[in-house]
Formats: structure tokens, sequence, C-alpha cells
């Protein structure tokens, strides 16, 4: 979930062209922290998360809100994109026992 995040507000900054130490300045959050959760590092939810969208909507030019609609679509892809894979391994796995079954 939180990689996902990540992913979100690194497209966002640098769409922006915004650099990390701008967003850390308008944050009021370490640099290298944001850095971390930009590259999926941070597993549990942070609890300056509310300072850190805050930081980035400003940095970036773009609301909160529209920054939390990018996340949640992202959430959305990512569990699409799971749940395809899961999908065609299963898939993967019928096949290679029905095959094992037609060769007994």
């Amino acid at each position: 979930m939180l990689e996902a995040l990540g992913t979100t507000l690194r497209a966002a900054r640098e769409e922006a062209d915004v650099s990390l130490r701008d967003v850390s300045i308008a944050a009021d959050i370490v640099e290298s922290s944001l850095s971390r959760l930009e590259r999926g590092q941070i597993t549990d939810a942070p609890r300056k998360l509310p300072q850190i969208m805050a930081g980035y909507a400003q940095a970036t030019g773009i609301p909160v809100a529209d920054l939390m609609r990018l996340w949640v679509a992202r959430l959305a892809e990512d569990e699409a994109r799971e749940a395809l894979t899961a999908a065609r391994r299963a898939e993967a796995r019928r096949r290679r026992r029905a095959s094992r079954g037609a060769a007994s």
C-alpha cells in the first residue's frame, strides 16, 4: 500500500519538476525519509502522512485531494495486476496438472 503511495508521490514530484529537497523543506520532513517512502522502503504507515501529503501538495502545486485520487488509482491498478498474475499462475498450475494426468 505504501509502495503505491511512494510511486505516486515520486511521479507527481517528477512531473512537477520539483526536487526531493524542495518537498523535504515544504513538508518539514528529513529528505532521506521521503526518499525511502518514494522507493517503497517504508512498510508501516508513517505517523506524519498528513504532513507529508501537505508538503508534496505545496511543493508540486497538486492539491492533496488529487494526490489521494492518484494514490487510490495506483492502488487499484496494482491490485488488478496482482489478481491477473494470480489467475495466470493458477491457470498454469491447472494446465501442468492436466498435462500430467493426460500423460499417465
